[in-house]
């Protein structure tokens, strides 16, 4: 999926320094309840809507970088500034790749608390959004 406003069109930028702000200014809790919200509609059409595949298979979500803290967020995760809603019961597994969860583990627990299915988080060594 392409999400206006925090998609590719922001490797457009030009210099390295111009895209990593554009980067840091499009994520953001709006951009993320945006990409929520169009995840979200896409579930809610999926075998209603004659453009869109019948889909009678349990559906699985992954999501890389700013994708994974979408998927963080439909998954479950609480966060102070987004709404909560239930994730679609065909969703039976969720994978973040390069996930951003910074915290004490007091607070980790807390924000992670209602994640009630399988979900697999993956980053690498050198990867500096995990925090601790």
């Amino acid at each position: 999926m392409q999400h206006p406003g925090s998609d590719e069109s922001l490797l457009r930028q030009g210099s390295p320094l111009a895209l990593r702000r554009a980067f840091k200014a499009a994520m953001n809790p709006e951009r993320l309840a945006e990409r929520a919200e169009d995840l979200r509609l896409v579930l809610a059409r999926l075998g209603h809507d004659p453009a869109l595949p019948d889909w009678p298979v349990p559906i699985g979500l992954a999501g890389h970088s700013f994708g994974a803290v979408t998927v963080q967020l439909l998954a479950g995760e609480h966060r102070p500034a987004q709404l909560a809603a239930p994730l679609d019961p065909r969703v039976r597994a969720l994978l973040a790749l390069s996930p951003s969860a910074r915290g004490d583990g007091h607070d980790l627990d807390r924000r992670f608390a209602a994640l009630d299915r399988p979900f697999f988080s993956l980053t690498g060594s050198r990867d500096d959004g995990m925090g601790l």
